[in-house]
This record gives C-alpha cells, sequence and structure tokens, in this order.
C-alpha cells in the first residue's frame, strides 16, 4: 500500500503529512514555527499542535476536512493570542 500524503494550508503556512499504514506511522513537516527560536513557547505550541495532527492521520482522521481544518485554524489563533508576541 503506498503512503497517504496530505498537504494543508493553514493562514498561509503548509504543512505536509505522509502517513504509511504499513508500518502504522509517519512524518510531518511545515513551516509553521519558521523563524522561532526552538525552546520559545511558540514553537513548543506548534510543536504539540503537530503532534497531534500527525496522530489523528495516522488513526484515519481526515485532516482535508473542513471542521477539521477550521478546528486547526482555531487552534492557532489562540496559539498567536498566547505565545504570537514571544
Amino acid at each position: 500500500m503506498s503512503p497517504r500524503t496530505y498537504d494543508l494550508n493553514l493562514d498561509g503556512h503548509h504543512v505536509h503529512i505522509v502517513v504509511d499504514d504499513d508500518t502504522g506511522s509517519g512524518t510531518i513537516t511545515s513551516d509553521l514555527s519558521k523563524g522561532a527560536p526552538a525552546n520559545s513557547a511558540w514553537a513548543i505550541a506548534i510543536d504539540t499542535l503537530e503532534s497531534l495532527m500527525l496522530a489523528h492521520a495516522v488513526a484515519h482522521c481526515d485532516p482535508d476536512a473542513p471542521e477539521y481544518l477550521a478546528g486547526l485554524e482555531t487552534a492557532l489563533e489562540a496559539i498567536a493570542n498566547q505565545h504570537g508576541d514571544e
């Protein structure tokens, strides 16, 4: 079986998810924390959100669903409100 891939656009940011159903694993890359120091609160919050997105994709949640994308955008807005100036 070939890997499932998803390319998401979240508020102008790119997220790429690859899921290998044969191994039950996957990878996620994005530019969501581009330019932020690795140990900043922003980067840590984004790492957490990316981990959740990957776990959902591995569990066969559809990251392309409009409701899911709306939820991610809300989460990004909350992260920006909390950590946007850090």
